[in-house]
């Protein structure tokens, strides 16, 4: 199921301590020179200058490459240079008196941090125009912006479900009290004015100009909130009371915080997501996003590629460019078969927040204007030669599948030969009981697996054999009642069993390893065999299967170590953009656990067979280069495909992104193959042509 940067209900929050430690700030940059020979003196200080102009010559205009056109952007990167000695200029903010006859304006309520310098407080005279009428309130904007990126123009007018309302147009003075609001206490604030007052000034007023995001102002790339969104612990610092001054050339939460309530327009936007089944989509601005894929989506990545020397880049990029589109103040809900890729006409519309989420309420429905050319995927070129030379190896999460689910089954056998290619070994993730989520006390899958093989039979495709070892009856976690577990479908016209041991394992005996006194390799004590399924990290979580073939054409030639996996969800998990920061990533402390397990059962292996082919595929729940898959890298390798933009099996508000993986050994890592075969992310019509939530993936390897 879901595996998300936050894998929670966005009306539930992750709990977090009372008393929170923030984290001391980042230790400063030394600017470091190449040592000189001891020339004199004043050669010396001639030397030491060049060199710090040189170097901030690059580092600036690397900068400049990188951020938006504005000055401020391009001097985001001085700090990191050296920040003993170049700082950003601080502003100083006056605020006209209670004895003052000068008005306020929305940015002095908003000031140039998180929080606005009157919450608590009451104000009077804050003049604007109206740009946005809402159900509770409206949005007022100042007609003339200041120079200061940090500061909203706007700010929102809190008026209940009160029908008397000024109309767009309308200019207004408005007193009251600042507050600031949020759905729930881990969620960054919206800052309103309550209880107001409002006097109209005139009626029939232009609206402020929009801010062009991608021209007048454009969003980063990289960052979130937070350097790291992926540290443990999570929650330690609250961005809101920390982050005084907001640092919108660096940090999404920052930027979009900045803008709070004002006008904008994207005016190439391109939709990242489908729109979900409350009418909502996300979206970027066309040429001001990083990371994009080729079907039009952006990928959440590790930046795994980063040269060293780049130091100004982030280790991840979490794509706070998007934006989520909500629908329209009035209530209108967008087009359900926006998808993917689809460009999009014009976007105007306000910006606010919604579920600890910055958002965009349009002031008209989205409109269509082009998309992808291929409306369904194309199949993997991984296939099986029927030798040791290439053998495929596949692995698909089929989302909580059941004998009940008999259309959904003929629909994965027809992709399992029409988009894989047949595999010779397929690993599946969330096969259910028979009869589903019933809370029967029946086990057996045995039925499912079997609807599966002969669906891919029915659609023309090879007969398959399954490899299953049923839970104990609320051990394994998932839907209550449904018991989820990993099995194997393999061919046996092109793989069998190794048949040195045919002994089946159950849910309770652990998979041990011995040497074979034929050939001295890794011999499976069970075949198949659950990896150690009574270690706690295994609790409430489906238990690793593993099983060793041969190549049916040369039974007496190499053997492969097959594990099939499904790591703890990200349930509980806080959200991208709550105050409490870095996120907290639900269950990252038992996938850890999970993998150091599997990690122990691969050295047994390796104890008896140092050059053994090990193969590991699965819904992992994790990105590469977090703890979980970084442990399982100890003995492991990921196979991964070579651009970083087009690693995605799943697609989860903004962000596409990779939770279903494939591991190797050391010998079966050179030459190998991957591709993710986008048989469900891709489709218009959700219903008909998504079988799964995930993409399944294909690899390829010579055992020879």
């Amino acid at each position: 199921m879901r595996a998300p940067l936050s894998n929670t209900d966005r009306r539930l929050r992750a709990t977090r301590p009372d008393d929170l430690n923030p984290r001391p700030p980042s230790s400063e940059v030394a600017l470091l020179l190449p040592p000189f020979d001891r020339p004199p003196k004043r050669k010396a200080v001639r030397r030491t200058a060049l060199g710090l102009t040189l170097l901030c010559l690059l580092t600036f205009s690397a900068a400049l490459m990188r951020c938006s056109n504005t000055a401020t952007a391009a001097l985001s990167a001085l700090p990191l240079l050296a920040s003993s000695t170049l700082a950003w200029p601080v502003p100083s903010w006056s605020w006209p008196g209670s004895g003052s006859s000068k008005s306020l304006t929305p940015r002095d309520v908003q000031g140039g941090g998180f929080l606005s310098p009157f919450a608590g407080q009451a104000v009077e005279g804050v003049e604007g125009v109206v740009t946005a009428v809402a159900d509770t309130g409206f949005y007022v904007q100042s007609a003339q912006p200041d120079s200061d990126d940090r500061t909203s123009e706007a700010v929102f007018v809190f008026t209940g479900s009160s029908s008397s309302k000024p109309t767009v147009g309308d200019a207004v003075s408005v007193s009251g009290s600042v507050e600031e609001y949020s759905t729930d206490s881990d969620s960054l604030r919206l800052t309103e004015i309550t209880r107001a007052n409002v006097t109209m000034r005139s009626s029939g007023n232009a609206l402020p100009k929009p801010i062009i995001l991608g021209r007048d102002r454009s969003p980063p790339t990289e960052r979130i909130a937070v350097e790291d969104p992926f540290a443990i612990p999570g929650n330690t610092t609250d961005i809101e009371s920390s982050r005084k001054l907001l640092e919108p050339w660096k940090y999404g939460a920052d930027f979009w915080e900045s803008l709070e309530g004002m006008l904008v327009t994207i005016p190439s936007p391109r939709a990242v997501s489908r729109t979900n089944s409350y009418g909502e989509v996300w979206v970027v601005a066309a040429g001001a996003e990083s990371g994009t894929n080729a079907r039009g989506g952006i990928t959440l990545a590790w930046n795994d590629q980063r040269p060293w020397w780049k130091f100004w880049e982030s280790q991840w990029d979490v794509n706070p460019e998007a934006i989520w589109i909500w629908p329209t103040l009035d209530g209108v809900r967008h087009s359900k078969d926006i998808v993917m890729g689809d460009s999009l006409k014009e976007i105007t519309g306000v910006v606010s927040y919604n579920y600890g989420f910055p958002v965009i309420y349009p002031t008209a429905p989205l409109e269509r204007t082009s998309s992808p050319r291929d409306p369904t995927p194309p199949p993997t070129s991984l296939v099986s030669s029927g030798t040791c030379s290439a053998v495929s190896v596949g692995s698909y999460n089929v989302e909580n599948i059941s004998a009940r689910n008999k259309a959904r089954i003929t629909r994965i056998g027809a992709q399992i030969v029409n988009l894989l290619k047949q595999p010779d070994l397929l690993g599946l993730q969330e096969i259910q009981d028979d009869d589903g989520d019933t809370d029967s006390g029946k086990v057996s899958s045995a039925e499912t697996l079997k609807l599966i093989a002969d669906a891919v039979v029915a659609a023309g495709g090879a007969q398959y054999e399954p490899l299953v070892i049923d839970p104990v009856d609320k051990e394994d976690g998932g839907a209550p009642g449904g018991n989820i577990r990993v099995a194997f479908l393999y061919r046996p016209d092109r793989l069998i069993l190794d048949p040195s041991n045919s002994t089946v394992g159950d849910a309770t005996t652990a998979q041990t390893v011995s040497r074979d006194p034929t050939t001295g390799g890794a011999l499976l004590a069970l075949q198949p065999g659950r990896i150690d399924p009574l270690n706690p990290a295994w609790t409430d979580s489906r238990k690793p299967l593993t099983a060793s073939f041969r190549v049916a054409s040369d039974p007496t030639g190499p053997r492969i170590t097959a594990i099939v996996a499904h790591f703890a969800s990200k349930g509980g998990s806080s959200g991208p953009y709550d105050r409490f920061q870095p996120p907290v990533n639900g269950g990252v402390q038992q996938r850890v656990e999970q993998a150091r397990v599997v990690s122990e059962f691969v050295k047994q292996v390796q104890a008896v067979e140092p050059d053994a082919r090990i193969v590991m595929v699965g819904d992992l729940n994790e990105f590469s280069g977090v703890q979980p898959l970084q442990t399982l890298s100890e003995t492991l390798t990921e196979v991964l495909p070579a651009d970083r933009a087009e690693r995605y099996s799943y697609v989860y508000d903004q962000n596409s992104q990779q939770i279903d993986h494939v591991f190797a050994s050391g010998r079966l890592v050179k030459g190998a193959k991957i591709e993710i075969v986008h048989a469900n992310n891709w489709g218009r019509d959700i219903a008909a042509e998504a079988q799964s939530d995930h993409d399944p993936v294909v690899s390829l390897f010579d055992l020879c």
